[in-house]
């Protein structure tokens, strides 16, 4: 399971996870679309309804104790249902992350993954929309 994620699929995919805490299934959608992984007979309402729907049953404990791995997974079976062909090392880094909560749920059963990624999703935030940062230029 050894792979390296190109800092390109590093950002996306961290985008999925920030747009996934703070409820934004747009965003989600929008960084599909910018990763050009979606097919062109995605039906982009519905995609979005299974999102949104899959917002709506994790919205009230994603801060909390569920899994980061298994929502991820979620997101990424509905994104296969509507033809979006998820990169292999996303996938990968998904299971690990799985793996990696299984491990930390039997030495820590309060520990919760979303509350310790939360301030560096803060962070990357801050960095990624840094006046400077925006300021580049490609």
């Amino acid at each position: 399971m050894a792979r390296r994620i190109s800092e390109e699929l590093n950002y996306h995919f961290a985008s999925i996870i920030i747009h996934l805490q703070v409820g934004n299934t747009d965003a989600i959608i929008k960084t599909f679309s910018s990763m050009e992984i979606m097919h062109e007979e995605t039906d982009i309402k519905r995609l979005k309804r299974d999102l949104d729907d899959l917002q709506l049953k994790y919205e009230e404990t994603l801060a909390n104790k569920n899994s980061l791995g298994k929502i991820v997974l979620e997101i990424f079976t509905i994104a296969y249902h509507h033809k979006v062909a998820i990169p292999a090392e996303i996938s990968i880094l998904s299971k690990v992350i799985l793996i990696l909560e299984g491990v930390i749920n039997r030495l820590d059963p309060d520990f919760s993954i979303m509350k310790a990624v939360e301030p560096y999703a803060k962070k990357l935030i801050r960095r990624r929309y840094h006046p400077k940062k925006l300021m580049e230029i490609d």
